[in-house]
């Protein structure tokens, strides 16, 4: 509960992946930049202990949850 943002990168084989992560004003929110020819499955925590699951493609994405 500490964290209230986190920044990332990690150089792949494929091309940089990216992650920008914050609480704040009651939400969470993340987003992932995916490098050319590669997907990924996202995973948005909730309060609740569940998770919203999407699947993306390359390119810049954001989502929000209530938090």
């Amino acid at each position: 509960d500490a964290l209230e943002w986190v920044d990332a990168k990690y150089e792949s084989i494929r091309g940089p992946i990216a992650v920008h992560w914050e609480r704040a004003d009651g939400k969470f929110m993340l987003e992932v930049t995916i490098p050319a020819n590669t997907t990924a499955t996202i995973k948005m925590p909730t309060r609740t202990g569940s998770s919203q699951v999407h699947e993306v493609e390359s390119g810049t994405h954001a989502f929000e949850v209530p938090w």
